[in-house]
């Protein structure tokens, strides 16, 4: 409807800065709004989102196509290096648009657990350095050391625990989930 925002579920690749450049379609709706007003959002979910338990960030700002043809070739490149199975983005209806400013960012960790990240504090921030590791360390812990895991959270928890699983793992430790025996 004229006047109001759309939502729509789009790729994205981070430049420098951490925002968005998305490979849009010219016969997609989402681009031809983009195009009338480059007010908005981006959510980007945890890998593994499974319900509104999981953690999520909003990133709102304003996009503008790439005009310029080198701009536009290096983007394909940042672009590709992220997707690189996204052989239509060289199908002539195919953009490149970027964040070019962030106006806000709004992070939710999960129930009871949200707030801002202003928009300097995020443009400030650094990828984790630990964070392009812990799919094989969880991967290596869960299948290797599953009972040392569940011990691990039996012990700093105090909890009866039948199993666990380490689910994530960054600069500031470790996420777990376990199941509780003993009928907890």
């Amino acid at each position: 409807a004229a006047g109001h925002p759309t939502g729509s579920v789009v790729a994205y690749a981070p430049d420098e800065r951490g925002l968005p450049v998305l490979a849009l379609s010219s016969l997609s709706g989402h681009t031809s709004d983009l195009l009338a007003d480059g007010r908005c959002s981006l959510t980007v979910a945890a890998g593994g989102f499974k319900s509104m338990a999981d953690a999520r960030v909003t990133l709102t700002g304003e996009a503008r196509r790439e005009e310029d043809a080198a701009a536009a070739a290096a983007l394909r490149e940042l672009y590709l290096a992220r997707h690189p199975d996204a052989f239509w983005v060289d199908f002539g209806d195919f953009k490149f648009f970027r964040m070019t400013s962030l106006k806000a960012c709004s992070l939710v960790g999960g129930f009871a657990r949200a707030g801002q990240v202003a928009p300097a504090a995020y443009s400030a921030a650094a990828p984790d350095p630990v964070a392009a590791f812990a799919a094989p360390v969880c991967g290596h812990m869960n299948e290797d050391h599953a009972e040392s895991v569940a011990a691990m959270v039996a012990h700093f928890a105090g909890l009866e625990v039948e199993q666990a699983a380490m689910v994530g793992v960054d600069r500031l430790g470790a996420d777990l989930t376990a199941t509780l025996g003993g009928g907890g």
